[in-house]
């Protein structure tokens, strides 16, 4: 008797793993030119990669350089029935070439926090060197000069006229004190008020870009929750930089999906500029 209740409970049992097993697998839908649900758009900002599921979800992706980090853009259309729980904390850059690492996620406070700290170490790069900002002026002045001036004098020698072995004239020498105004060309090092007032101008100036810059940060970061049927959202998302990564794949879990969509790193124009496409 238990034993017929085991066989009965069986398939009850398997339904349950195989429904846990469907939910644990994401299926990974990914990025190509060939694909038909993949489009690529040229924009003046850079290249933006499309990514579509009938009757399911799209995405807009774009990735670029940003500051010391990178920026990732995003538009999510949620075109299902149901809610999409967004956690933007799981979406993963990873660079593939030339080789493969998974580039920190920034939150956006870290992200803000981590472009204060770049611009208040620049601020005070910029007011160390100003505040030894010094020039040369050439100026002329005047001064008194005492000079000891030899003063010789010959008078007759009175004696001479009573005895003939004195000498006709007789020879003195004084020394005269004589002041003299005199002008002097003198060149010197001073501080130059000008160059140090121009650094402590442009230290604050990139103090204040630094805070707008962390606020717009704020502003754009995508937003976890949920986005409910027929409705989009965008937003951005940060990640550290890396040197010299030539290729890059951005993993996006949405919902049972998982979209997948690979940039690279090429040079373009005559000055053979650096983009992401």
């Amino acid at each position: 008797m238990k034993f017929r209740r085991l066989l009965s409970s069986i398939p009850f049992i398997i339904i349950i793993f195989t429904s846990l097993g469907v939910a644990q697998t994401p299926r990974t839908i990914r990025w190509s030119e060939s694909d038909p649900n993949s489009r690529r758009v040229e924009r003046k900002d850079g290249v933006v990669k499309e990514l579509e599921i009938t009757d399911g979800f799209k995405i807009e992706v774009s990735l670029r350089e940003y500051l010391d980090m990178y920026l990732v853009e995003l538009v999510i259309h949620n075109q299902s029935q149901k809610n999409l729980e967004l956690k933007p904390a799981d979406f993963q850059l990873q660079a593939t070439r030339p080789q493969t690492k998974y580039l920190q996620y920034l939150y956006p406070n870290e992200a803000a926090r981590k472009v204060i700290t770049s611009a208040e170490s620049n601020a005070l790069s910029v007011e160390s060197s100003g505040a030894m900002a010094t020039k040369t002026e050439t100026k002329l002045v005047n001064k008194i000069v005492v000079e000891h001036v030899p003063v010789i004098k010959t008078e007759p020698n009175p004696a001479a006229a009573t005895d003939p072995s004195q000498p006709a004239t007789i020879t003195t020498t004084t020394i005269e004190v004589v002041h003299k105004n005199v002008t002097e060309t003198i060149t010197e090092t001073v501080p130059d008020e000008a160059a140090r007032s121009r650094a402590r101008t442009a230290a604050s100036q990139i103090r204040q870009e630094g805070g707008a810059e962390s606020k717009r940060i704020l502003r754009i970061a995508l937003k976890g929750g949920s986005l409910s049927p027929q409705v989009k959202i965008s937003g951005s998302s940060f990640y550290n930089r890396a040197r010299g990564v030539q290729e890059f794949l951005i993993q996006v879990p949405l919902g049972e999906f998982i979209f997948e969509i690979p940039f690279k790193v090429v040079k373009k124009g005559f000055f053979r500029k650096t983009v992401i496409e």
